[in-house]
């Protein structure tokens, strides 16, 4: 993605810096999502 928008768009360094935010929006609803399902209770350690 970070290559997408910095070469073909024409963004630049701009580009690899939205791309990085972008991940890391995603990462953080994956997460969320992932905690959400509860899965982790029921683990016996």
């Amino acid at each position: 993605m970070a290559l997408l928008l910095a070469h073909p768009l024409g963004l630049g360094a701009e580009g690899i810096f939205v791309s990085v935010a972008a991940t890391q929006v995603v990462y953080a609803a994956v997460g969320i999502a992932w905690f959400q399902r509860g899965r982790w209770k029921s683990q016996i350690v």
